[in-house]
């Protein structure tokens, strides 16, 4: 019986270790060692305000602890969504999503900053050159948006009618890199597959979450 607790511990600081910290698969985070699964866990519990110290005074060999583990669980899934948020995070974009820069008034020179008193000598060379390379890094983003958002167009343009779904009209970029590179394609059907395990996963916990917080 005292490996079989030992085994459901460390599987429950394996779980909290992938609530706290969504990795990809394949990343080599999600690879480490228990111990030092166990040292991050109880690291980012305290840095969001777990209130319970037994926690971290657990040992992190896997060996005990699975009641505080679960009440670290618990405390965890009642603060907020955590299963959608890990599938938002984990989710297989599909190319035809583009993020909207928000901060055009970096790439172009604007008003002067507000003059501001500091504590020690302050190199103005220095500052106006951080600003000026911040404006560059600026421009190149924009460029590349606005060529992402051409290339993302030509591909809906010249596909347009292809796609067997008429309400859509188009092909998605993904769609058009599978008949590219029908191999990557393959690959691309294992990963939607794995997501596909994954959005099941979610709604086999919402049918039992009930019994779960009955039985907490």
């Amino acid at each position: 019986m005292s490996g079989q607790r030992g085994d459901w511990t460390s599987a429950l600081w394996q779980l909290l270790f992938r609530v706290l910290s969504p990795l990809p698969a394949g990343n080599a985070l999600a690879s480490l060692a228990l111990e030092v699964q166990a040292r991050l866990v109880k690291s980012a519990l305290c840095s969001q305000g777990y209130p319970r110290l037994a926690l971290a005074q657990l040992p992190e060999d896997g060996s005990q602890g699975s009641r505080e583990l679960l009440l670290a669980l618990s405390w965890l899934l009642a603060r907020g969504p955590v299963p959608e948020q890990m599938l938002a995070q984990a989710r297989v974009p599909l190319g035809d999503e583009m993020t909207v820069c928000q901060c055009e008034a970096l790439a172009s020179p604007g008003p002067p900053a507000p003059h501001m008193e500091a504590e020690g000598p302050v190199d103005v060379r220095h500052v106006q050159w951080l600003m000026g390379k911040l404006r560059f890094r600026w421009r190149q983003l924009v460029s590349s948006q606005q060529e992402q958002c051409a290339l993302l167009s030509k591909i809906h343009l010249y596909t347009r009618g292809c796609h067997s779904d008429q309400s859509l009209s188009h092909l998605s970029v993904t769609e058009a890199e599978m008949l590219r590179d029908p191999e990557g394609g393959q690959q691309l059907l294992r990963t939607l597959e794995r997501e596909n395990q994954r959005l099941e996963a979610v709604l086999a916990w919402r049918r039992s979450e009930l019994v779960f917080w009955r039985w907490m």
